[in-house]
This record gives structure tokens, sequence and C-alpha cells, in this order.
């Protein structure tokens, strides 16, 4: 499924070519850890850099390994990228969008509102409206966190964030949730449930 002008997601990858080379990669994250895997088929090359920490540091790694063993490699093509601090609602997606957040134990109502300075208002099953923070709009795809409750037992074992990417399709906002634990003494957990929203 096309994700932007130059990426693809496939069966849970995301494939781009915005480096200059078809790069099939994934990222991996939870309390305390982060992780990614990057593959350039055409190259021979897979590359994994894993990391103790919950940060952005396995991405600069690899763009940094990757520019260095070829040097035509373009950086920050695939990777996470960094929230836009300035993030101003773009006009396709501005005013109240109403849909689900489906986990495995069931759907819970979920509204967004998309106001004009940029706020997006989350509010999941009832519960207070939330804001969702380090907000990104970039090759039709919505990212960003906010704290909520999903209602499962092992996400609630911890204290966690939501983590969002969600791709506009035929008037539709739509992907994936994660429940990610905050680091703690212990590792935590990552638990995905998917979100589907519409005007």
């Amino acid at each position: 499924m096309r994700t932007g002008p130059k990426a693809h997601y496939g069966v849970g990858w995301v494939i781009s070519d915005a480096t200059g080379y078809t790069v099939v990669s994934h990222t991996g994250g939870m309390g305390g850890v982060s992780t990614s895997l990057r593959l350039i088929p055409s190259e021979r090359i897979a590359l994994a850099v894993l990391c103790n920490a919950g940060v952005s540091l396995p991405h600069t790694i690899s763009d940094q390994v990757l520019s260095h063993v070829l040097p035509k490699f373009q950086t920050g093509g695939d990777g996470p990228r960094p929230p836009d601090p300035g993030f101003k609602t773009p006009a396709e997606l501005k005013g109240k969008w109403t849909g689900v957040l489906s986990t495995y134990k069931s759907d819970l109502p979920l509204t967004a509102e998309f106001q004009e300075d940029g706020d997006v208002h989350i509010r999941v099953a009832g519960q207070l409206k939330t804001l969702l923070n380090g907000t990104s709009w970039e090759g039709g795809i919505l990212r960003g966190s906010f704290r909520s409750s999903i209602a499962t037992e092992d996400a609630e074992r911890r204290p966690y964030s939501l983590q969002l990417s969600l791709w506009l399709r035929n008037g539709k906002l739509m992907g994936p949730v994660s429940a990610i634990s905050t680091p703690g003494v212990r590792a935590g957990n990552a638990l995905t449930s998917w979100i589907e929203l519409s005007r």
C-alpha cells in the first residue's frame, strides 16, 4: 500500500525509495528499548541497531552507518522523523473526526478534533480530552502520542502512552496505535491496536 510519494507499507514493513535505494525497514520500541532494522536488497545489506533506551539513537546510527557504507545513501528517508514543533493543521484534517480504537478486547469510541492553531484533541471512550503531542504530518501520515486508557489488563500493568501513525486514505484516517510502557526498573511492553476515523 502506498503511504507517501516514495514510501509503501507491506505486511508490517516500511518500503521506501526516499534514500536513493529501496529500503525495507522495521523499527521497534517499548519502555527502555528501541531498535532499527534496515534491509537494502540491491546491495545485499542488512543492518540492525539495538539500544537499551527509548530514544531515536538507533535511527541516527543506522543513517550514519549506511551513509558511510553507501556514499550515495540519502539520510532520513525511512526512519522516524522528529515532530514538527510548528505543526499547523492541514486543511484536509481540520474539524472533528469520529470512529473507534479497536483492541483485542473491544472497540472504544474515539474522537479527534483538529483545531486551526494546530492543537489536536483526542477523546477515548468518554475519558477526559487529551492533547496529541509531538504531532507531525508528512506524506499523508499523522504521527503523535497522547495519554489515555485502552482498558486492557496487559496494557494497564504499567503507565504508558499511546503512539499513533494514521494514514489518510479514501476520506478516512486509519492505522496502528501502540500502548508503549514508560521506562521503569523492568522492561515494559508495547501493545498495538487499530484506529479508524471518519468525518
